[in-house]
């Protein structure tokens, strides 16, 4: 019995096709960002303009007394409005960081009190195949901070 060329040709196509698909990880990072610690759920920050960071010389700590404290609103409805920010209520903090195009991000912001520190720490975690590269800012909103130093702390995680 004899199997005919289409039909091995076939075959030979359809393992190909799965070793080539099953054999190889692709990267993939996770679909939704996440956020803890004093980060306001929900909150959505919206800055004046893009690359606004760039204009801050390093301070991205916004607090009613900021030059800055007018480029920002805020929404609590998945950005169906927006409103200012109550500075009373809120700050705002950022950590601006140049990643590769596919990303999820992992936001912390922790307090020590032992040493008089408030850490934002941001993981950013990426693939290795992605070269495109752009900058994000990370604008979150928290709870008004202790007069501590703050420490940012920008990770980058890259997959292959």
């Amino acid at each position: 019995m004899s199997i005919k060329k289409p039909l091995l040709f076939g075959l030979l196509m359809a393992v190909t096709v799965l070793f080539s698909t099953t054999s190889c990880k692709k990267c993939s990072v996770a679909e939704e960002d996440s956020s803890s610690g004093l980060i306001v759920a929900n909150a959505i920050i919206y800055p004046s303009n893009g690359g606004l960071a760039d204009n801050m010389g390093g301070n991205y700590h916004i607090t009613a007394s900021s030059n800055y404290a007018d480029n920002f609103e805020v929404s609590f409805d998945g950005g169906l409005t927006r409103q200012a920010i109550d500075y009373n209520q809120y700050h705002v903090l950022g950590l601006p960081m140049t990643i590769n195009c596919e990303a999820s991000f992992d936001r912390v912001i922790s307090v020590n009190s032992v040493l008089s520190t408030t850490t934002y720490t941001v993981t950013a975690t990426t693939c290795e195949s992605c070269e495109q590269q752009y900058t994000v800012e990370n604008w979150v909103l928290t709870t008004p901070l202790p007069a501590y130093t703050i420490v940012y702390d920008p990770v980058t995680v890259t997959q292959n």
